[in-house]
């Protein structure tokens, strides 16, 4: 049980670093529009965002599906 609930915790904490990586890099990329202001930099934020948010609602039922497992 303790195995199966440290893989869980470990679930967790990788999906987490991976949406504050997103998250960054969403921020990164507005503050270079900011500066710049191309005006085309805002796409690629959008894309992140639907991935951020594609990727959150499938983690959480995969880590809800392990969750029940345990």
């Amino acid at each position: 049980s303790s195995a199966a609930s440290d893989v869980y915790k470990r679930q967790i904490i990788s999906s987490r670093e991976f949406v504050f990586l997103l998250i960054g890099i969403m921020f990164l990329i507005n503050t270079i529009e900011v500066i710049i202001k191309t005006g085309w930099l805002y796409y690629p934020v959008v894309i992140i965002a639907v991935v951020l948010i594609v990727y959150s609602i499938i983690s959480s039922i995969n880590i809800e599906k392990g969750n029940k497992n345990v």
